[in-house]
């Protein structure tokens, strides 16, 4: 899984042979955890008609897993964070997730599970960011360059300005997403967008599960709609996921049209 992160990008200490080629993320496995979070909820969305009978979903990136979560668990986060364009909402969900693990990050329970969850949120987050900005042809839709820069760069300069007065936060990725919560940096209207998420994150009781949840919806609506010739021509690219991810959902469909469908236990 191709890796990505903006705030990362933004606090990096560039020298020259940076510049010349770029800030990068080592490609990451995919985690087992995630894996098995993808399938069971390929199946669920199938089984609840989420995906139609071509095999398209049916809702908006995002959607299914806020109403289940606002549905079983009587929590209500705004559909209007999961933007008005997937790139937006990529945007949106990658800082909100940042600034959420920066601050939670005491509050999470010293176990394996826990720890296991924050790194393949952190993993997701990270390759649907990836997707944005390094393979952006792997997006549905117009490509949102623009709306990526305006962001980077307000951040960029909001750090610089942590940086040259002495703030005690500044030294790392985490604490610009610290600063950015703290301080409430408002800048474009996204980066409005992101930290009223953030701050509902972080009262939310187990919203560590809902934000996974989320970054799984996403996947899958990027893998379900993005076009076949993509899916072709990005192979081996750090996209490899998201084409696997397209034809488990294809098979998986195929095989509920033929009422086959069977527990993954079985």
């Amino acid at each position: 899984m191709g890796q990505y992160n903006m705030l990362q990008m933004c606090t990096a200490k560039r020298g020259w042979l940076a510049g010349i080629l770029g800030y990068s993320m080592p490609a990451v496995g995919v985690p087992d955890g995630l894996k098995d979070l993808v399938v069971t909820y390929v199946q669920y969305m199938i089984k609840s008609e989420y995906i139609n009978t071509l095999g398209m979903v049916r809702e908006k990136w995002g959607t299914e897993a806020l109403g289940r979560w606002k549905e079983h668990s009587g929590i209500t986060i705004d559909n209007k964070f999961v933007g008005a364009e997937l790139h937006e909402g990529i945007v949106i969900w990658h800082f909100a997730t940042d600034i959420f693990l920066a601050e939670r990050q005491t509050k999470i329970k010293d176990e394996d599970k826990q720890h296991r969850i924050v790194e393949e949120v952190q993993a997701l987050s990270n390759h649907m960011m990836f997707l944005l900005f390094k393979q952006p042809d792997m997006l549905p839709g117009l490509a949102q360059n623009k709306l990526y820069q305006w962001t980077k760069r307000s951040l960029a300069t909001q750090w610089m300005d942590i940086i040259s007065n002495n703030d005690p936060v500044s030294g790392s990725d985490l604490n610009l997403a610290s600063a950015l919560y703290q301080r409430k940096l408002t800048g474009p209207r996204v980066q409005n967008f992101l930290l009223s998420l953030a701050e509902e994150l972080i009262d939310i009781n187990n919203a560590l599960q809902l934000v996974y949840e989320v970054w799984a919806d996403f996947l899958i609506y990027t893998a379900n709609r993005c076009s076949r010739e993509s899916h072709a021509k990005k192979l081996n690219s750090g996209s490899e996921f998201t084409t696997l991810v397209w034809l488990m959902t294809d098979h998986l469909q195929q095989v509920a049209d033929n009422n086959l469908i069977y527990a993954p236990s079985e």
